[in-house]
């Protein structure tokens, strides 16, 4: 496969909204009832069988696995099958249990292909050598169709990336027509989290839909997250659009873990008007410009590029992906990291965004 051939050889968020059970109870008598009514043959209201999809994610242990998964033309659709992995926090997901992305990397390329380019990805292998921990990283030039993968199908933490998902879920909920920007959303103390930034939201505050986006992504605020996430039906919602979208690899547990091929397909989805709606995924992107912390991937611009991105932190871990809009065409870059040395993160990343605009912005 493509994304095979590309990857070098390879030496934040908690689960809300259902806890798991013990193997054998609960969640086992509601999966073998929903498999009795759909071999019966019987007809079945297609909103029950969502409902006890979502009952059965909520249920079910971590060592559960929902199937089948949903295909790339769902990207605008969330179905209620759509596969859903409950991972534990503690370590990332076995290498072994990735799915191959290969050509499904992005959803098209120039003329429906994938350039692999061999001279960016030795470029940035070099810097990357000798740093602390692990890195991985994807870019995609959209004008061009060439291609960089290193590591590209390695789960790494996703720390604040996922609040990505949440902004998707939400503009999927006001499409649906469930929900509005002008909505009130109030922060309580279940959706608390540690570490709120400066200008975020507490308990008590009550904003719009709109205005908790824009913190959520912007300053990166937690509480903003989890205020939304509990506005638009908790982490089931948000697997199972996931997977609707094609992100085969992101995983939902204690932590969130995903790929740099996830995530760039994500990316490339908004930047092609296919998140959600093109009016939404143009509001995504004009959130996502309004980014404030801009330490990693900005740094190795020049001054005035446009970048729109989300980062993410953990201890030991730092991320960074965007769409950079460069005067030779905008192209997208993902780097995800874990076991690193915090510091030193922060300037790699910066280095392999400058490496990259090199080749592909200029």
């Amino acid at each position: 496969m493509f994304l095979e051939g590309l990857v070098a050889p390879s030496s934040e968020g908690g689960w809300r909204g259902g806890g798991k059970m013990a193997p054998g109870q609960d969640w086992l008598r509601v999966f073998g009832l929903a498999v009795g009514i759909l071999l019966s043959g019987a007809a079945v209201d297609p909103l029950a069988i969502s409902r006890v999809a979502v009952l059965f994610v909520t249920l079910a242990p971590a060592e559960a696995v929902v199937a089948p998964s949903a295909t790339a033309e769902a990207a605008t659709a969330p179905s209620a099958t759509a596969t859903v992995v409950v991972d534990p926090c503690q370590t990332p997901p076995s290498a072994d249990a990735a799915k191959a992305t290969g050509d499904s990397l992005l959803p098209a390329g120039v003329n429906g292909q994938l350039k692999r380019d061999d001279e960016l990805t030795g470029r940035l292998a070099e810097r990357l050598d000798g740093l602390e921990g692990d890195y991985g990283v994807a870019a995609y030039n959209l004008t061009t169709g060439q291609a960089v993968a290193i590591r590209a199908d390695e789960f790494f933490p996703s720390a604040s990336l996922y609040k990505l998902l949440i902004m998707q879920t939400v503009y999927r909920a006001v499409q649906d027509g469930k929900l509005s920007l002008a909505d009130p959303v109030s922060v309580n103390l279940n959706d608390v989290e540690d570490g709120e930034p400066a200008g975020g939201l507490f308990p008590g505050d009550t904003v719009t839909v709109a205005e908790a986006l824009n913190k959520m992504i912007t300053i990166s605020s937690n509480n903003a997250a989890y205020a939304l996430l509990s506005k638009v039906g908790g982490w089931p919602v948000v697997a199972q659009q996931a997977a609707a979208l094609g992100l085969g690899n992101t995983t939902f547990g204690k932590c969130i873990f995903t790929t740099p091929a996830d995530v760039l397909r994500l990316l490339d989805l908004m930047a092609a008007g296919r998140l959600v709606s093109p009016d939404a995924s143009t509001a995504m992107l004009n959130t996502l410009l309004q980014q404030q912390v801009n330490d990693r991937l900005p740094k190795g611009l020049p001054e005035g590029t446009l970048i729109a991105h989300k980062t993410g932190e953990l201890p030991g871990v730092r991320n960074d992906a965007g769409v950079v809009y460069a005067p030779g065409g905008p192209y997208l870059i993902v780097v995800l990291s874990q076991h690193v040395d915090e510091d030193e993160a922060t300037q790699a990343i910066s280095e392999i965004s400058r490496i990259v605009y090199q080749h592909y912005g200029g």
